[in-house]
């Protein structure tokens, strides 16, 4: 099993509580490869959905290939060393393979584990300077972060209106976001700012700065 818990309940949905010392928090653990781990999707994921940050495509001619896993080079963090020493990548993949590596203790599928290949996971990281020991704290510091709040406010207002705000709409999304932190951060604030944004309440004539 995934959870490692017991059904608790054969029909439908049902609240279980996660033992004290499971790796697990909140919905991150996935985003990966299907039959592997992979600290620069999940870095990516991190660093674009959850913090509304860019980062750069890899050169046209970049070897994206990792080495096998044998002899002292067992674990995605040792094999990953390669890339983050090469000077064609290692811009990107410091913004992504650092705090990606956290995610470790997961597997392809989302199990928790503790080996890679034989060799023991390290999920230690950093995360634009906040550092993090394991997977929790990885978790804390995307909480903590400056753009976090600002993400989900972003997002909210993109589904709500069906596009990514255009330049024009930034003013706009940056008080809906200023509603939210007024508010303590309460999801309820956040809906309701964006219900009352103009944006929401009539819809945009064209506008070529809106992203695809």
């Amino acid at each position: 099993m995934i959870y490692d818990v017991p059904a608790v309940d054969t029909d439908g949905f049902a609240q279980v509580e996660l033992p004290a010392d499971e790796h697990r928090m909140g919905f991150l653990g996935l985003h990966s490869h299907p039959v592997s781990t992979s600290a620069t999707a999940r870095g990516y994921f991190l660093r674009t959905a959850l913090l509304c940050g860019e980062v750069p495509d890899p050169p046209s001619n970049v070897d994206t290939s990792l080495p096998p896993p044998e002899g002292e080079v067992r674990t995605l963090r040792e094999r990953l060393e390669r890339h983050r020493n090469d000077p064609q990548c290692k811009g990107c993949h410091k913004l992504t393979d650092v705090p990606g590596l956290g995610f470790e203790n997961f597997d392809g599928i989302g199990r928790c584990r503790l080996l890679d290949n034989g060799g023991q996971v390290e999920p230690s990281g950093e995360l634009d300077g906040q550092t993090f020991a394991d997977f929790r704290g990885l978790v804390l510091a995307v909480a903590n972060h400056p753009d976090a709040m600002p993400c989900v406010a972003e997002k909210l207002y993109a589904y709500a209106v069906a596009h990514a705000p255009s330049v024009s709409e930034r003013d706009m999304v940056a008080g809906i976001h200023g509603s939210f932190a007024a508010s303590g951060y309460t999801f309820r604030s956040l809906i309701k700012a964006v219900a009352m944004s103009e944006g929401f309440r009539r819809p945009a004539a064209f506008d070529a700065s809106i992203e695809p």
